[in-house]
Order: C-alpha cells, then structure tokens, then sequence
C-alpha cells in the first residue's frame, strides 16, 4: 500500500461516530440513474427561486423525495450571499443517493439533478412531482446510466477483482491493470 494512500478502514470507524450509518442494500447498488434537469421559468413564474421563497421549493423537493420511494438522511442549504432576491443551492442526501438543485432567479432557471443508486426508488417520479409543482416554461432533460462502464454488458459482471488492480503514483489511486476495448 502506497504511504500517501487514505486508509479508508480507519477513516471510515472515525467516521461513524459522527454520522448515520445507513445498511448498504444487497445487489449491485453502484449502478444507477442521474437525471440532470434544466427547467426554465419566465420572470413573473420564478419567484419561488428565491432565496426569501426558498420554504415552498425545499418543502417540494422532500415531498418528492417520498414520491419517488426514497428516505431523506440529510438536508444541506448554501447561500451565496446575503441577499433575499439571489438563488441558493439545496442538497438532499437520500438513502439511495442524492437530489440537489441551484437556482438562478434572475436567470429564471432551476438545476435538478437526481441520482439514484441500485434499482430502489424512481428518479423520474421525483423529476415529474417537480415539474407539476412548478410547471416550466422550457425543459432539457437529460438521462444516464451511472456505475457502469462502457465495455460492460451490465454490472453484474464483476470485472475488477482485488487482485487486477494496482496503484498509480500519479494520483494516489487505485486503477485497473486490465486493458479494455471501448464499444
């Protein structure tokens, strides 16, 4: 083991002591969607983008949270300054993931990115409960695949053992010795 690499077995006991520690879900629960939404509002319909409207937006985000079958673990808002009229950043840590949003108020538009992990909650409910609340103007929605690589038929196959990987110097990782041929 490289002397500069985190041992993550230490870090991760110091860690438990100040945080939840969910149960991991069985399966492959690497693997999921991310839906990255932008949603575009006209200026007299972008209010609740605000930072002094923030209480109807945040309180929708939860409530879509349970609409798509997911716990919520932990909430995180940032403000950019101190400013009523100026947009924020919202984080919602889900037990299979996350959902964060920013909003640009004097833009009229609202990031939502939703990732799900493994095959528990439906990250499309979340966007839909959403996008009723606050119909927009104009959407661009755009849908991945995440946790699986390109050459893998799905990720069940376990192609990496502990034994295939190596370190690489150059950024204190761990990658992959195997050579693989891009689809």
């Amino acid at each position: 083991m490289m002397k500069n690499m985190i041992n993550f077995k230490n870090w991760l006991v110091a860690e438990e002591k100040e945080i939840e520690v969910i149960s991991t879900p069985t399966g492959d629960y690497c693997s999921g969607v991310s839906m990255n939404v932008d949603l575009w509002y006209s200026p007299q319909n972008s209010e609740f983008l605000k930072v002094k409207n923030k209480e109807e937006l945040i309180d929708s985000l939860v409530d879509a949270a349970a609409h798509g079958h997911m716990k919520v673990f932990d909430k995180k808002l940032t403000l950019y300054d101190n400013n009523p009229e100026s947009g924020f950043t919202y984080l919602i840590v889900l037990g299979q993931s996350h959902i964060i949003i920013h909003t640009w108020p004097e833009k009229g538009l609202l990031n939502l990115d939703v990732f799900t992990c493994g095959s528990e909650g439906d990250p499309k409910a979340i966007f839909d409960w959403i996008e009723m609340k606050f119909p927009p103007q104009h959407k661009q929605v755009k849908q991945n695949d995440r946790g699986i690589r390109k050459h893998v038929q799905n990720a069940n196959e376990k192609i990496d053992k502990p034994s295939d990987l190596k370190p690489d110097s150059k950024f204190n990782v761990l990658k992959s010795k195997n050579k693989y041929k891009m689809r």
